[in-house]
This record gives C-alpha cells, sequence and structure tokens, in this order.
C-alpha cells in the first residue's frame, strides 16, 4: 500500500459549502463592507505570499499582513473571525464518517488542512476522533494553494507526498495545489461526487 495519509479540506469537502455561505451573507449584513475587505484581503495574501521566501509565518504575523494588505489597522477582522465562529450548524456529506473510519482502520493518518481555522469546527462535525491532525493554513502563514501550506500538512503527517492524498472542492487551490506539490489530489464533483463512491474504491484509491 502505497498511500499512508489522506487530508481534507473542511468547507465545501466535509459539509456542503452552503452552510458557511449562510455565515458570509449573514455577516455582510452586520458588517458589509468589513466583510468585502476580508475577501479582498485574503485575495492580497495569496500573491504577497506567493513569492515569500520564510518556511513558515506565525499566525499573528499572517492575521498583520492580511490586515496590512488592506491598510487597516491590527484587529480590524477580529470581528469577522469571532462572528465565524458563532451559531454554526453543520451537516456532514453522506459516507463522510464511514470514508474516515475505513481510513483509519486501515491505519491510514488522517488530517485537515483549511484555509480558515479549524479550532472546534471538526468538533462540531462529530469527526473529531477520525483525525490525527487538524491544521489551518492561516497557522503556517501561507494559504492554498501555495506550496508552503502543503509542506507544512506533510511535515506533520511526517510523510512524503506521493504517499499522500489530498481531497478539497476548489480546482486551483485544492487539486492542482495539492498536485503541484507532488501529492494526489481528489476533486470533489470531478474525481467523485460523493463519499459512497470513495467508499465502493478504497482498496484501489489508497495503492
Amino acid at each position: 500500500m502505497s498511500i499512508k495519509a489522506v487530508a481534507f479540506d473542511i468547507d465545501g469537502t466535509l459539509y456542503n459549502f452552503k452552510y458557511l455561505r449562510r455565515q458570509f451573507v449573514k455577516i455582510s449584513r452586520l458588517h458589509p463592507f468589513r466583510m468585502n475587505t476580508f475577501f479582498k484581503a485574503r485575495k492580497n495574501v495569496r500573491e504577497l505570499t506567493k513569492n515569500r521566501s520564510e518556511e513558515k509565518l506565525s499566525r499573528s504575523e499572517f492575521l498583520e499582513l492580511q490586515t496590512e494588505s488592506v491598510h487597516k489597522k491590527s484587529g480590524y477582522f477580529d470581528i469577522i473571525y469571532t462572528l465565524l465562529r458563532k451559531n454554526r450548524k453543520f451537516e456532514i456529506y453522506d459516507g463522510v464518517d464511514e470514508f474516515l473510519r475505513l481510513l483509519k482502520e486501515r491505519g491510514i493518518k488522517t488530517a485537515t488542512l483549511s484555509d480558515f481555522p479549524v479550532e472546534t469546527k471538526v468538533d462540531e462535525l462529530g469527526l473529531s476522533k477520525y483525525f490525527d491532525i487538524k491544521l489551518s493554513a492561516e497557522d503556517c502563514g501561507f494559504l492554498k494553494p501555495n506550496p508552503k501550506a502543503f509542506s507544512y500538512l506533510l511535515s506533520h503527517l511526517n510523510v512524503k507526498s506521493k504517499e499522500c492524498i489530498y481531497i478539497g472542492d476548489s480546482y486551483t487551490k485544492d487539486k492542482k495545489g495539492a498536485e503541484d506539490f507532488g501529492m494526489r489530489g481528489l476533486l470533489l464533483g470531478q474525481d467523485f461526487n460523493s463519499y459512497r463512491e470513495l467508499i465502493d474504491r478504497i482498496d484501489d484509491l489508497l495503492k
């Protein structure tokens, strides 16, 4: 068996992105300008960190860069993060928990790598027991598809890139980002349409 680890994006991958989109809509009604500026800052950070040589930025450095990129003061987006943590109601995709259980039974390491802070989100999804490692790309200071985000993931999993599958819902950030780093990328909605498909294919998937 050549695959030793399977890692997942969270939002839109383990559960339908519509739940997060609803949060964005609610926050936008309360703070329309700040929310639009937040999305702009995220886009700016991806571009600004594209060619940075640092191996790792601390989360505080990342957040500072994020606010500076839109000429705002430190802590400007704190209210956005606070509201994103409130009243979260998620429903995982059918078959996610069974697929994760089968991976664990086969001795496969499992991890999350989300651009947004993970914190208690995996617990709220009822999946915490299945994951060995729960990471946020923000914690290493480089958002996907930056290769440093995937390097950060593999360093925690302690596996080689060719030994890891990364599953996500964004072609650019997840599938292509992982494949550019030498991993195998699987895209929900393209490479598979449901986790039931992955369950049926699990033995071939892990070869």
